[in-house]
């Protein structure tokens, strides 16, 4: 048998001749063949004896043939450590490292012992990680592949992490466990064209965790739906392609127009990471105070662009009339924060409360009986409309100021309803207290809908009679 020296100048020529695999890979590999822990201890042990020459052989000849020594080996180096690692995991590349540097540097300014999850964990490299560097509440690894989740499991309990591991499609498990979060870390699949991709990559690793048409989908995914999730203070950092930095910014405007925005370049000068974090505290106490002090603001919902005064303050309603120019005999419906307040202001039937629990929050302002409330909110009607918006901005502003608001759409009466805060601004310029920034998600007014003798559609909206009469079956 040859000694490790001779094998090492018998093979170091072809190796540095080869782009499939470097240098210190192949001492790595000859630390493994030798039961070696490190580089410094193989050049101690040069002279000995070469061990599993056969099977060093016939790795050296498939890496040279193109296969991935990673997945020959069963191990990749990450952060320091070596991952176990199978053909049904994504290899962990470099960039991957400096997202986990980044993100440890934001969490540590932001949170103390924060509650975080690592979507699309793959080997858990990136949790395991960042268990094994900071103190966290809890984390967790999710993943849609069962099979990935066995090597992340596999790696968790190599290097004795306490991480939470949960199987299903992006962030759709932790809204069904009813999980909350303080932090996502995330390196989704993000390349939605496979001719972009090196054909050793694409032959050998799991094209899931690579393939993404369209190439946002993922990041849409979990911003919009981030409020079921999230805390309200949060923090989502993302690994990104090098051309997605604007149709990410959009994105977020869209779903987070609160958050603000870091974009990161990595050591190649190409963007490759996205933090995204909340900072919308300053904006809600301002809207939150201009209603407190007779102020009509404008926010963005999930149909039209909105406008909003305190329900029981009389001057400030006066003052909106004036803004939208409606006719006085017209009533606007009252905005809500939660659902569970409704009967504070309504009174609420059986098939109303299926209704209530079937669509609301959501686009949908239900026609219910009074109780006590001031007169200028129905003008003399009996019912009252209830509106309970789905998008955190508003809901933020609705708990901060403690009460519900009257809340028309953005428009002059008559005129078609702003769907964005630039939109606002250009109808109303300088009469408005405040104007949170932002967009509707859809364009489309919220249903209107009556429970009093049968189903009675006063507008119609994204909600449908035949949904509304499936829900009250």
């Amino acid at each position: 048998m040859p000694s490790i020296r001779e094998f090492y100048f018998k093979n170091i020529n072809k190796v540095e001749a080869s782009k499939n695999i470097s240098k210190p890979q192949f001492l790595r590999l000859l630390c493994i063949s030798n039961n070696i822990d490190n580089e410094a201890n193989l050049f101690l042990h040069f002279d000995d004896e070469m061990k599993n020459l056969e099977k060093v052989n016939l790795i050296i000849s498939r890496v040279l043939q193109g296969k991935m020594l990673e997945y020959l080996t069963n191990e990749a180096p990450f952060y320091g450590e070596y991952f176990y690692v199978n053909e049904n995991v994504l290899i962990p590349r470099q960039e991957t490292e400096e997202l986990v540097d980044y993100f440890l540097k934001y969490v540590s300014k932001q949170f103390i012992n924060p509650t975080i999850a690592d979507i699309c964990t793959g080997s858990g490299c990136i949790g395991i990680s960042l268990a094994k560097k900071y103190k966290f509440k809890s984390i967790y690894a999710s993943d849609i592949s069962k099979l990935a989740l066995e090597v992340a499991k596999k790696n968790s309990k190599l290097f004795n992490t306490d991480i939470l591991f949960l199987e299903g499609n992006i962030i759709d498990p932790f809204i069904e466990s009813n999980i909350k979060l303080d932090c996502i870390v995330c390196n989704p699949p993000y390349i939605k064209d496979s001719s972009t991709i090196d054909k050793r990559t694409w032959d050998y690793e799991p094209h899931e965790a690579l393939i993404s048409n369209p190439d946002t989908y993922f990041y849409e995914y979990i911003m919009k739906n981030a409020d079921k999730v999230l805390n309200k203070k949060h923090l989502i950092a993302f690994e990104i392609g090098e051309e997605m930095k604007d149709s990410l910014c959009e994105i977020t405007k869209k779903y987070l127009p609160l958050d603000k925005i870091d974009f990161i370049k990595d050591m190649d000068g190409k963007w490759r990471f996205m933090f995204i974090y909340s900072d919308s505290n300053e904006i809600t106490l301002k809207a939150a105070e201009s209603l407190k002090n007779h102020g009509v603001i404008a926010f963005p919902t999930e149909t039209v662009m909105g406008l909003g005064v305190a329900y029981d303050d009389e001057l400030a309603f006066e003052k909106l009339n004036k803004i939208k120019g409606r006719p006085e005999n017209k009533p606007y419906s009252l905005m809500l924060g939660n659902k569970e307040d409704i009967n504070k202001y309504a009174y609420v039937s059986n098939e109303e409360q299926k209704v209530i629990d079937a669509f609301l929050p959501g686009p949908l302002t239900i026609l219910l009986k009074k109780k006590e409330l001031p007169q200028w909110v129905t003008l003399g009607s009996e019912y009252v409309g209830i509106r309970v918006p789905d998008l955190p901005v508003i809901n933020n502003i609705l708990n901060s100021f403690g009460k519900p608001i009257l809340a028309p759409s953005a428009n002059r009466s008559g005129e078609k309803p702003a769907l964005t805060s630039k939109e606002v601004e250009g109808i109303f310029h300088n009469e408005l207290d405040c104007i949170v920034p932002g967009e509707a998600l859809n364009g489309s007014p919220s249903t209107i809908v009556c429970l009093d003798n049968g189903i009675k559609i006063i507008r119609q909206g994204t909600i449908t009679k035949e949904e509304i009469e499936e829900a009250i079956k």
